[in-house]
């Protein structure tokens, strides 16, 4: 089972083939300039949340991997980093 509701493949332009994907896979392409397109969408346009568990999701792998990002954050004194607004300059973090 794997992470996550959607999976998508992003790649350089041309480099994979829509008839390449594995199902209900999506493919997003980056051309040579960096911007970024979605190729193919599986779950075609309008509201994807009606196809919400279409795969076999693990959760517990989810919240595993959720929690251990939480964790590193903490023991390196950076939590405070997480409620500081977007656009702030510089963030204390303490040294303790």
């Amino acid at each position: 089972m794997g992470m996550g509701d959607w999976r998508f493949f992003i790649c350089p332009k041309g480099m994979v083939g829509t008839h390449e994907l594995p199902e209900n896979w999506g493919l997003i392409e980056v051309n040579g300039n960096g911007k970024v397109r979605i190729k193919y969408n599986p779950f075609g346009k309008g509201n994807i949340y009606s196809t919400w568990d279409r795969h076999k999701k693990n959760k517990d792998a989810e919240i595993a991997m959720m929690y251990s990002a939480l964790r590193r954050i903490e023991i390196r004194n950076l939590m405070d980093v997480i409620y500081t607004p977007v656009g702030t300059k510089e963030v204390e973090v303490r040294n303790e």
